[in-house]
């Protein structure tokens, strides 16, 4: 798989400069799935794309949308197209993208206002952590109450209740960063989650990518490793 996902993107580089290809390795190089957020049926396009723009920002490469009730859409202009470079997963099974990340090793923490739960500084990055944002209206639902291994709150000083959406991704990630790089524990990309974003990001890079890799795979009978063809 690591051989083929490698020449797939040798081909797609030759439309690429040498200094864009750096810049790929250098993102990549200090990018972690260590932690992924969950944003669960976001209300606003615009707290989603800003989100995603925070996390890109953070070098946190896994993303999931999960949409139960909603379908939003990411805002180009506020995002800063900070999407296309982002592992972006959407689902609209909660619970079964909970126990995925669970089999995946990842422990499930929520963000709650009410319910008892551990302080933000004191959140313990020795597991891999996938944190779950309630919408701006309600909150998390109940299978993520039932799902959640834990609860986290974060530390307010003032007399609102909750931060905006956009803003508590902020806070705990930039603090999941912080801890984890003090801790040494910002775990790198596997090999092929290397090499899987360095060919999506290839064809996006390039004018019409798409048709130029879909029409190397017919002339080489090659199957489609990007997984971006089947949502053309």
């Amino acid at each position: 798989m690591i051989e083929n996902l490698k020449k797939h993107f040798v081909y797609m580089s030759r439309f690429l400069t040498d200094a864009r290809m750096e810049r790929f390795d250098e993102v990549l190089n200090r990018r972690t799935c260590r932690a992924i957020p969950i944003l669960e049926d976001t209300v606003k396009e615009q707290n989603a794309s800003a989100a995603i723009r925070t996390l890109d920002a953070l070098g946190f490469h896994e993303v999931h949308l999960v949409e139960n009730d909603r379908n939003v859409s990411l805002n180009t202009s506020i995002s800063k197209g900070s999407d296309k470079w982002l592992d972006l997963r959407k689902s609209n099974d909660m619970r079964s993208t909970l126990r995925g990340l669970k089999q995946r090793g990842y422990k499930i923490v929520a963000t709650h206002l009410h319910k008892d739960g551990v302080d933000l500084k004191d959140l313990d990055t020795a597991t891999p952590l996938a944190i779950v944002f309630g919408n701006e209206w309600d909150g998390i639902s109940d299978v993520v109450e039932e799902e959640a291994d834990a609860f986290v709150q974060i530390p307010m000083y003032g007399f609102v209740e909750s931060y905006n959406l956009t803003v508590s991704i902020g806070i705990v990630f930039s603090h999941l960063r912080w801890k984890m790089e003090e801790n040494n524990r910002v775990t790198p990309l596997t090999e092929e989650q290397i090499y899987t974003s360095k060919l999506q990001w290839a064809i996006r890079s390039s004018r019409s990518g798409k048709k130029v890799y879909a029409k190397w795979l017919e002339e080489t009978g090659q199957s489609d490793l990007s997984g971006m063809l089947k949502t053309s």
